[in-house]
């Protein structure tokens, strides 16, 4: 079936998914989007569901049960510039739009800002685009003080055990 048009027609499909990624959705919309998940993961205290699907990996990383970060990475291909605005455009959080922060030129990226507060990076490098909102980003501050806290906690502990002797 060398069907040019069927071809473009699937390709265009198969682009349609990955851009339709969305935050906010739920894990059991993401299952119906993306079917089984393939692994869940701690990262920073927090869930990453990964998924697979028609030559993407999509990440999730989840607070509260909603999606608050995507990383969308193409196995194949580079992503086209009309691809990265879609996915951009439909993961902002209100009104506005994504300013272009900076080029990376010696890494390959282009880093966004959203328009209420949201992160995102494209890594032509490594095919990936990955969108945070406001509130992960805050959540990891959080999360990384909390093990700064944990890790001094421990070396003043071990310190004090270790002049019990004197």
């Amino acid at each position: 079936m060398n069907n040019p048009f069927f071809i473009a027609v699937l390709v265009s499909v198969i682009s349609f998914q990955a851009t339709h990624a969305r935050l906010g959705e739920t894990e059991s919309q993401l299952i119906s989007r993306y079917g089984p998940i393939v692994s869940t993961k701690e990262v920073n205290g927090l869930p990453l569901l990964t998924f697979e699907a028609n030559g993407f990996i999509f990440q999730f990383s989840m607070i509260d049960g909603v999606a608050e970060s995507i990383s969308v990475n193409k196995k194949d291909e580079l992503f086209t510039s009309q691809e990265v605005q879609e996915l951009l455009d439909r993961n902002k959080s209100g009104k506005g739009e994504w300013l272009q922060k900076e080029v990376d030129e010696k890494n390959f990226s282009i880093s966004f800002y959203g328009p209420n507060g949201e992160i995102a990076k494209y890594d032509a490098k490594n095919k990936l685009i990955m969108i945070i909102t406001k509130k992960l980003l805050q959540q990891a501050s959080v999360n990384l003080n909390r093990q700064k806290e944990k890790e001094r906690e421990l070396e003043e502990s071990a310190a004090k055990k270790a002049l019990q002797g004197f």
